[in-house]
């Protein structure tokens, strides 16, 4: 059965409409979990403790919906605006997303030397402004032109 479907029939919705302060203990423990774990690599079937995955996965689900519910309602509608077209259009940033990531790492690596960690900070800002303003250019040009076939839309 699906958890979802799980959660919504049994009255356990408590579990997904946590207060602020439940979420954050919830998300130290499951930090901590995750810690404790082994490394995980799914693509070898990797699992050090797979209980303790099974666990760390249900947790994490449960804080990311009430975080999700909490700053839903605590951002404002512009911000709020701009994740909705980053997840409408996430294919386009899916795709070109690591592509300009190096691009600009390599670009600034030419020109700076990164020695201090407050100019590497400085620059992975910079490479996430530059990469997020340069995908969107490119997913409004692919969404208004006839190239947004290749993006599976009509």
């Amino acid at each position: 059965m699906e958890i979802g479907l799980l959660l919504s029939k049994n009255k356990t919705n408590r579990l997904l409409n946590l207060n602020i302060f439940y979420s954050l203990l919830l998300s130290i423990i499951t930090i901590f979990l995750i810690f404790i774990n082994k490394t995980i690599n799914m693509r070898t079937n990797n699992y050090d403790y797979i209980l303790l995955f099974w666990i760390i996965s249900f947790l994490s689900f449960i804080v990311l919906i009430n975080i999700s519910k909490t700053i839903d309602l605590k951002i404002p509608i512009k911000i709020k605006n701009e994740l909705l077209y980053i997840g409408q259009n996430s294919i386009t940033y899916l795709i070109f997303n690591q592509l300009f990531i190096v691009l600009f790492y390599d670009f600034f690596q030419s020109i700076f030397v990164f020695q201090t960690a407050v100019t590497k900070l400085i620059v992975k800002v910079l490479i996430f402004i530059l990469t997020m303003l340069v995908i969107r250019i490119i997913s409004v040009l692919l969404n208004n032109t006839k190239l947004k076939i290749l993006l599976g839309k009509y």
